[in-house]
């Protein structure tokens, strides 16, 4: 790792100075191969800028808000990641991050750090195919109890037998996504609610319309 490090500091680049994130709109990408040799460089940069806002934060420094997306992140070996997920929005630091199933973290960081980082992750986005059980059951679990009725027939069809019983409101089965176009957003507290995902098309249509409505509206403002 040390090597690493060295290895980079010493070629004839630019230092990457911090500052350049304080500008809104501003991006850094950082690809790490999957074999995990350039790893602990990305890591080193992911700390030292949570630290950095957590100087400015103990300073009452004016800082900008920091969102830091992560692909595959039981490749990404954060060893505080359990304390950035719980408070690191109070930094101004937003994680947003994608595993292939959570379960992964139980190998990576072991199953009670594993089970406590989906514990305090705020809300968690789960699409169709992924076997989530556990999350399903949290989910479930804040929809409350509720009568629900049943009803039976008989062989012939004309007897018709209805019950009821007291239980979940909600079954863990009957949260899953139905299909590729769903996906079921679980915030933290509540049994979530089902959404609709967009082709990339679309969303970018969308997201153009959202912003140029935002600029209508600042510019109302100003003229106001």
């Amino acid at each position: 790792t040390a090597w690493l490090r060295t290895s980079i500091r010493d070629r004839d680049l630019p230092t990457f100075d911090p500052t350049f994130l304080d500008e809104p709109g501003t991006t850094l990408y950082v690809l790490s191969p999957s074999d995990g040799t350039v790893a602990p460089l990305a890591v080193t940069l992911m700390e030292q800028l949570i630290r950095r806002q957590r100087i400015k934060v103990a300073q009452w420094e004016a800082y900008p808000r920091i969102g830091m997306f992560l692909d595959e992140l039981p490749n990404t070996p954060l060893p505080k990641i359990l304390q950035y997920f719980a408070e690191a929005r109070g930094l101004g630091v937003s994680i947003c991050a994608a595993a292939q199933a959570s379960s992964q973290l139980d190998v990576v960081y072991g199953a009670l750090q594993g089970r406590a980082i989906r514990d305090v992750v705020p809300a968690t986005l789960i699409m169709y195919g992924a076997h989530e059980e556990e999350l399903m059951r949290s989910a479930a679990f804040w929809a409350g109890k509720t009568t629900r009725s049943q009803q039976s027939y008989g062989h012939n069809l004309d007897d018709k037998t209805t019950s009821r019983q007291f239980g979940n409101a909600l079954e863990p089965e009957e949260l899953s996504p139905r299909n590729l176009g769903q996906a079921r957003l679980l915030v933290r507290g509540t049994p979530g609610q089902m959404v609709e995902l967009l082709e990339w098309s679309d969303f970018v249509k969308y997201l153009d319309e959202l912003r140029g409505a935002r600029a209508l509206a600042v510019g109302c403002s100003f003229s106001n």
